[in-house]
């Protein structure tokens, strides 16, 4: 599950946060605040800055047309 905040993924023994956003703090923006429990992997690793850039809408364009 990808949301806002971070990655989670289900692993054996439950969920599991593997990815944080930038800025994110994981035991206090995340684990506290969900209603299930949720495990901080021991490989937790950011998620791309790039994700959470602003970016201009603009259509694809074909150089074939």
């Amino acid at each position: 599950m990808v949301t806002e905040r971070g990655v989670l993924e289900q692993g054996s023994q439950g969920l599991e946060l593997t990815e944080v956003a930038p800025g994110i703090d994981p035991e206090r923006d995340v684990v506290r605040l969900a209603e299930l429990p949720i495990r901080i992997s021991p490989k937790l690793r950011p998620m791309e800055a790039a994700l959470f850039q602003p970016t201009p809408c603009s259509p694809l364009l074909r150089e074939d047309r």
